[in-house]
């Protein structure tokens, strides 16, 4: 019996690893000029794990309650240990109750209060999904909301982040088109190769967009994944991820170089596997590789972000192993 090579749990998890993969490299990629030429190549991560669980939502929710404390407490509980981790090796206690209330403990956790607050939405977004008149409309939801972000940065009085981040408006899109896909309410879709065709025309659209921020001295503008540019190119990198994941699987003995790609399959899916625990521990890593390694060893991007995801992603595995089911759990190992 031949290996299946991709079948849709790898091709989730595998785009989990990718998505993290993306957030590890922008925690450890180059600042100024170069910045604006790698960050629209990652900066489809944070929408792709909302489009994720977005599509991965049932079409029906009989028990709201057991819902949302299937998948809040699962993201909750981990969160909890490591801001608490976090705020001991920043020493920064007096300040612990405002920062984990406001998911400050650590810079990115603004993710979490995101994916908290689509959880509790998710009935309504499933809801608005399906409704005649409304479904069309939800899309306007992000690029109005990003607009509106615009016009507090040319007023002078940009939000500061995370308060610019940890809002589900400005991530909704998203979690809706997952929804929209997976309850099959979107029907008209580009053809494959025009949407790669539209996601390099939209990497181009948005390193431009980046040069003229950048040239304005406005480097988190340049940057940020809350642009309408990177708005595109996420969308079009969703889509990829549909069709992909609707794809006729192959197997590895039907490929060239399946041996090799086979490997390179296992490899991402453990990633993906650990990437929960990747992204609640990576910044704690990259702190301590900062403060040792890299003193005396110039580890250049992207091997540094190689180094780091294979550093947690062993981790976060052995430690899934080690800690046992509901320990595991607790950490975000499982």
């Amino acid at each position: 019996m031949r290996e299946q090579f991709f079948d849709r749990h790898d091709k989730i998890q595998m785009l989990r690893a990718f998505s993290i993969i993306g957030v590890v490299a922008i925690h450890s990629g180059p600042e100024g000029q170069s910045a604006v030429f790698i960050r629209p190549l990652v900066n489809f991560c944070v929408a792709m794990f909302l489009f994720l669980s977005g599509y991965l939502t049932k079409n029906d929710i009989p028990d709201i309650g057991s819902f949302y404390k299937k998948r809040i407490l699962r993201v909750w509980i981990p969160y909890t240990v490591w801001s608490v981790i976090y705020t001991i090796a920043y020493h920064d206690y007096q300040n612990f109750i405002v920062n984990y209330l406001t998911a400050r403990c650590c810079g990115i956790y603004y993710f979490i209060a995101v994916y908290i607050q689509l959880t509790l939405l998710a009935p309504f977004i499933k809801k608005l999904a399906r409704s005649k008149y409304l479904t069309a409309a939800a899309v306007l939801v992000t690029p109005a909301a990003i607009l509106v972000q615009y016009i507090m940065v040319w007023n002078g009085h940009p939000l500061e982040f995370p308060w610019n981040a940890n809002n589900f408006f400005v991530w909704f899109l998203y979690y809706y088109i997952g929804m929209l896909l997976s309850h099959q309410t979107l029907k008209t879709v580009p053809r494959y190769k025009r949407i790669w065709f539209l996601y390099f025309g939209t990497v181009l659209l948005q390193i431009a967009e980046g040069q003229l921020w950048f040239q304005h001295g406005n480097f988190n503008m340049a940057t940020t994944q809350i642009k309408l540019t990177s708005m595109l190119t996420s969308t079009v990198a969703i889509l990829l991820a549909y069709f992909w994941l609707n794809s006729e699987g192959n197997t590895a003995s039907g490929l060239h170089g399946g041996g090799l790609l086979l490997m390179l399959r296992r490899i991402l899916v453990a990633v993906g596997n650990a990437s929960f625990g990747i992204y609640l521990s990576h910044l704690l890593l990259i702190s301590v590789l900062r403060k040792t390694v890299y003193v005396s060893v110039n580890v250049p991007f992207p091997l540094n972000v190689i180094l780091v995801v294979s550093l947690t992603s062993v981790f976060i595995l052995a430690g899934s192993k080690l800690c046992g089911g509901k320990i595991g759990s607790a950490m975000g190992f499982a």
